[in-house]
């Protein structure tokens, strides 16, 4: 009896591992419409399953090889067949072929699914109509340095990305801008001639800048309604989030601006790996990438996720579409931010949650930042541009700074900081417009190192202080503005609270409060609670 079931249990093993590899509806309907060549992704079977919460990029690289070996030998053969890319990251090959060859590799036994390579874009420009939004306060800073309290950061601890290696993957780069000087160290393009990545869009010169680009003295240009740039006056002082770091560049898009799966997926491939060698650890501990879809594309999310697990961290923006976000914001493991402007309130166009995934509800965007208004070089012109392609390059800068606080920090450690940190914005607690918050790159590397606690609770104490002012300015009568209102005023009292359990006879504490008093803050609510 025993004999008859393991010999069923085998025969099913078989029957189930034999069947033909899934294809995709939308590819499927391509099929029946089109006799061209078809861009598509090969997904082969795991030979290993891959259940660990970590493992190195050799483990990912050793899995696809040997799943890949005899299907890269059957296609040495075929001569129709093109652009043949090797996405180590998820055991697949990308083939460009005939739809007789993709119904035989679909056949295969060692053939998981077959699907379209599919078409991602960079996140439209967006420009408010108004000049309402402040983008510095002539002081040296971009408003986004100064909101996030980064201007502190590098001022009290001394943390300005040096030491961490950053990775971008965007439309191109202006290489030879003063605000790159000594921090590149490769580039390449994976959407076209692999040695030409210069940035014949604007968007990827702008999120590097913001990222790392160091101090500029330049003419500033606005661009109108999409349209035309107009000097909108001149700029000098700091633009970037962490000028102190290196990093290196993948150009993931197209001449005519289309950017497709395995492009995406080979440029992040690279810039966890840059040498081919696993073994090296030269590549970057935090990867931008402003891009991605309207639309949900779960295909991506195996790679993606795979990649992570290495201990590279992935910072993607929300999206644009004002709607619910697509991918590969949505996926729960991917970090996304949204955009606030100067004010903190979300810019209209940032996307939002809630997402769905296997049957659980989650919150996007994770964090917001500053997204309207920001400014760095749009190809060679230096300009202010809005968007969630703006935010996500002011995450990832602070991210690099954590790194520099503290190297053995793992993604999910500097997720859960990000979020603790953050500073809550609209509705009480975590939402579906804010996340948990404004990231604070302060209170960041406050916690990560334990100094200046108090500092950092009084730089945010102070920003609610000053939002219940202009709050109260433009307070009208409708429930949800009073209350927004009395959230703020509660948000203040707790912290007035907080630092005054903290203060003790400490010189450290000594010190604190006298730096802050220097800087012109007002503790006087708080000096009459301890008194």
């Amino acid at each position: 009896m025993k004999k008859i079931v393991l010999f069923s249990l085998v025969m099913v093993f078989l029957l189930v591992n034999s069947q033909a590899a899934v294809i995709g509806n939308d590819l499927k309907d391509m099929l029946q419409k089109i006799d061209e060549p078809i861009s598509v992704i090969v997904k082969m079977k795991d030979v290993s399953a891959l259940v660990s919460n970590s493992y190195d990029i050799a483990t990912l690289k050793q899995n696809a090889q040997i799943s890949q070996k005899d299907i890269m030998d059957f296609l040495t053969y075929e001569k129709n067949i093109s652009d043949v890319k090797n996405l180590w990251a998820m055991s697949a090959i990308s083939i460009k072929a005939d739809k007789n060859l993709i119904e035989t590799i679909a056949k295969r036994d060692d053939v998981e699914k077959i699907f379209l390579n599919k078409e991602f874009k960079l996140f439209d420009n967006n420009t408010y109509r108004d000049s309402l939004f402040r983008t510095t306060d002539g002081d040296g800073f971009v408003y986004g340095l100064k909101s996030m309290n980064v201007d502190k950061v590098w001022k009290d601890f001394g943390i300005d990305g040096t030491g961490v290696i950053s990775g971008v993957v965007d439309s191109g780069l202006t290489k030879d801008l003063s605000v790159f000087d000594g921090k590149l160290l490769a580039g390449k393009n994976f959407a076209g001639d692999e040695n030409d990545f210069a940035d014949k869009n604007g968007h990827g010169t702008h999120v590097s800048g913001t990222v790392l680009g160091s101090w500029v003295s330049d003419d500033l240009y606005e661009l109108k309604w999409g349209m035309f740039w107009s000097k909108a006056g001149t700029f000098e002082g700091n633009i970037g989030v962490a000028p102190g770091a290196k990093f290196y560049f993948a150009k993931c898009m197209q001449d005519d601006g289309k950017i497709s799966f395995d492009d995406i997926l080979e440029s992040m491939q690279w810039l966890v790996d840059p040498d081919g060698d696993p073994q090296t650890h030269d590549g970057a501990r935090v990867i931008n990438a402003s891009l991605g879809s309207d639309e949900s594309v779960p295909e991506l999310r195996e790679p993606l996720v795979n990649l992570q697990k290495t201990g590279v961290f992935l910072c993607f923006a929300a999206g644009n579409s004002g709607k619910i976000c697509g991918s590969p914001a949505d996926f729960p493991e991917i970090f996304a931010v949204g955009a606030v402007d100067s004010n903190d309130n979300k810019a209209y166009f940032s996307s939002i949650g809630p997402v769905n995934w296997d049957g659980k509800e989650y919150i996007k965007p994770d964090v917001c930042a500053p997204g309207v208004k920001v400014i760095s070089y749009y190809g060679s012109k230096l300009s202010y541009l809005d968007g969630t392609s703006m935010a996500s390059p002011n995450t990832t800068g602070v991210i690099t700074l954590m790194f520099q606080a503290d190297p053995t920090l793992t993604t999910d450690e500097i997720k859960e900081i990000l979020k603790e940190t953050a500073l809550d914005l609209g509705d009480e607690g975590p939402d579906n417009k804010y996340g948990y918050g404004r990231v604070d790159a302060y209170a960041a590397i406050s916690k990560i190192t334990g100094e200046n606690k108090i500092k950092s609770l009084v730089y945010r104490y102070q920003k609610v202080k000053d939002d219940l002012v202009i709050s109260s300015d433009i307070l009208d009568e409708s429930l949800a503005s009073e209350k927004a209102y009395l959230n703020k005023v509660n948000r203040k009292d707790s912290m007035v609270d907080e630092i005054v359990s903290m203060v003790d006879d400490s010189k450290d504490c000594e010190r604190q409060l006298r730096e802050l008093v220097e800087e012109g803050i007002d503790l006087s609510e708080i000096f009459e609670k301890i008194n």
